[in-house]
């Protein structure tokens, strides 16, 4: 799959009920469909991407509809709450790739919650595994170097993707072949097979599907007060224990794209091959209490592919844009606006 247009049929064909057809128009800066209901008078309805679904997504697919037809449909990967403030207020029907929709069009009305009842995958959904999703973290992050001799973002060998993201070869072809399904990658030249060489066509697109899976998996974190309230040096206490502890959320994003005028929380990645005991020790040297719920520090533990990935800025080993931005949008409102800015000023896509 394909483009945007045809990603948010997908996800409307799979939010209505069975029996109801749609029937797509030709325009082609929005999906203008028409929605057969047996018996009833069709529905005609202006179709439209907004990406992962929070509320600058959904105002910057707003003002992309030109058409001028009875109903609107707004979906995306997974719609934020402050996004379904937004549409709810204007009265537009929503549906999105997890799931949840709200859609009240002429003799139409579903309003599912997959948090209160499970969803089978959808058709062309993508199932997202630990493994998929790193493979996938990773391409992103290379997608800042460009190939000129085909003039776009080359994708790396199988050889180079498993090497960075820590996965097998086999787990790393079948990535690329669900990217190139997707449409997010494609193969390019002559060369066919595992060594083939590939495209990013589809960077945005990409990062809005795996930034919305990871904004929702479930996180083990830890929680630590602290009586220092200035961030920057309880960043160079932590720096100082861990060599390799990787910054992420609000601290990364205001060395990397400066925005935010408060940092509440630090998040921060240690390696994952550092046992319980040893990390609370090094934590209390350094003026740290466990704290569930109330604390300054959040701390998770870190694949190697996160620690390979990050890179030093101001003295201090920061997250990877890409992972950056995920993480800031598992925050506040705020969280999203930071997370928009770092896209648009770091990322690019």
């Amino acid at each position: 799959m394909r483009n945007p247009e045809q990603k948010a049929l997908t996800v409307l064909a799979d939010a209505l009920p069975a029996g109801v057809e749609i029937v797509q128009d030709e325009r082609t800066d929005v999906a203008g469909v028409t929605i057969n209901v047996p018996g009833h008078t069709p529905i005609l309805v202006d179709l439209a991407w907004a990406g992962a679904g929070f509320p600058r997504d959904i105002e910057r697919a707003l003002t992309k509809i030109s058409g001028n037809r009875k109903a609107l449909v707004i979906t995306a990967e997974a719609m934020s709450e402050g996004a379904q403030r937004i549409l709810g207020e204007q009265g537009i029907a929503w549906a999105s790739a997890d799931g949840a929709a709200n859609l009240v069009l002429g003799t139409i009305w579903v309003v599912k919650d997959p948090k209160r009842s499970p969803r089978p995958r959808g058709r062309g959904a993508v199932n997202w595994t630990n493994s998929l999703a790193t493979i996938a973290e990773t391409v992103l992050n290379r997608a800042r170097l460009r190939d000129d001799t085909y003039d776009g973002i080359l994708v790396p060998s199988v050889g180079q993707l498993s090497s960075e993201s820590y996965r097998s070869a086999g787990s790393v072809s079948n990535a690329l072949t669900t990217f190139d399904r997707e449409g997010w990658t494609q193969k390019v030249g002559s060369r066919r097979g595992r060594s083939a060489i590939r495209q990013l066509v589809a960077p945005g697109p990409m990062l809005d599907a795996w930034a919305a899976h990871e904004a929702v998996v479930h996180e083990q974190v830890a929680e630590y007060h602290s009586l220092t309230r200035d961030p920057i040096q309880l960043g160079l206490a932590i720096a100082s224990e861990f060599e390799a502890a990787v910054f992420s959320g609000r601290f990364a994003a205001d060395r990397l794209a400066p925005f935010s005028t408060e940092i509440g929380v630090i998040r921060c990645y240690l390696p994952d091959e550092m046992t319980l005991r040893a990390r609370e020790d090094r934590l209390r040297r350094i003026g740290l209490t466990l704290a569930p719920g109330a604390g300054r520090l959040k701390v998770l533990w870190a694949g190697p592919h996160i620690v390979q990935q990050s890179r030093t800025v101001d003295g201090f080993r920061l997250a990877s844009p890409v992972r950056t931005y995920a993480d800031l949008l598992r925050e506040s409102s705020r969280g999203e606006e930071a997370a928009a800015h770092l896209r648009e000023t770091a990322i690019g896509f």
